[in-house]
């Protein structure tokens, strides 16, 4: 079960409640449910149920009376009416997706499976990050143990890391990892670490020249374009934009690179996968737009041993 509750107040609230018997109806709902939080805070899962049941039934329309009810019957057992108070608390807006999980985790405690994985499909459709509790939560046993769990795994997965299940987003990941970049002349031009991050969609370059400048860029698949899109800058303030995509088995980009005068040329650069691990990178500029071509740089990528 995944819970949440809001701060409690002070223990004077508890002592208060000696007075007020378990339904308290003469007492205001801001006042119960301070006291019901105090309560479910000792973890005294019936006596608070009953006193977040007495704020339902005074404001059928409150949404955390209902979702501190479908808590505290959950951790008391009482599954049916933990299951009406959790569809309550969703339906008032408290706390929607959890509450349909915690659903899901009674439906399998009940050994309801069908009705569990109905519900965490709901939930995953729902954005809500799933994937540890479906392999941690000790209500789920239940589902773990059904054929469709694998599936609903790779669904939750994909649901938040999409980029790592896309096959457009993958094609750049040879290009991931700790490298050392010699020229073709065999002088070492530097070092790059490219980092995938953000659930693979995007890949961060690091480098580090022999010369002592340095540059980042960013790089990622577009939807909205269809293309892939790197973004760089480096220490001395150059700028290059690049768009493209895979072609007979290399990564071709084209755009311009700016200087910090505002000037610029026209620039292509081409990342092919060699054998042994290696890359080759291949950049070729130009002053007359496309017209001719000149190399830029030319350097082969190699995998730093750790």
């Amino acid at each position: 079960m995944k819970r949440v509750k809001e701060g409690v107040t002070s223990m004077a609230v508890i002592v208060m409640l000696g007075g007020w018997g378990m339904k308290a109806e003469a007492k205001d709902v801001a006042s119960l449910l301070q006291a019901a939080d105090s309560v479910f805070a000792l973890k005294e899962w019936e006596r608070a149920a009953s006193l977040y049941e007495a704020i339902t039934e005074q404001d059928s329309g409150n949404g955390s009376g209902w979702y501190g009810l479908a808590v505290a019957s959950h951790y008391a057992g009482y599954w049916e009416r933990a299951l009406k108070a959790y569809e309550e608390a969703a339906r008032h807006g408290r706390f929607p997706l959890i509450s349909q999980y915690n659903m899901a985790c009674i439906y399998s405690l009940m050994k309801d499976t069908s009705k569990a994985i109905e519900m965490l499909n709901r939930v995953i459709d729902g954005g809500y990050p799933t994937v540890k509790y479906l392999k941690n939560d000790s209500d789920l046993a239940a589902v773990r143990a059904h054929k469709e769990y694998e599936q609903l795994l790779h669904r939750a997965d994909s649901a938040m890391g999409p980029c790592e299940y896309n096959p457009q987003c993958r094609v750049l990941d040879f290009w991931a990892g700790d490298w050392e970049v010699r020229t073709t002349n065999g002088g070492v031009a530097g070092h790059n670490r490219i980092e995938k991050t953000l659930n693979g969609c995007l890949l961060i370059e690091n480098w580090e020249s022999s010369s002592g400048g340095t540059g980042k860029s960013i790089n990622y698949y577009d939807p909205s374009v269809g293309k892939w899109v790197q973004n760089w800058v480096d220490s001395r303030g150059n700028v290059i934009h690049y768009v493209g995509g895979m072609e007979e088995g290399s990564m071709k980009f084209e755009g311009y690179n700016y200087a910090p005068d505002g000037s610029k040329e026209r620039s292509r650069m081409t990342f092919t996968p060699l054998g042994e691990g290696k890359v080759r990178q291949f950049i070729e500029q130009s002053t007359d737009e496309g017209e001719s071509w000149y190399v830029w740089f030319e350097g082969i990528y190699t995998p730093v041993r750790k």
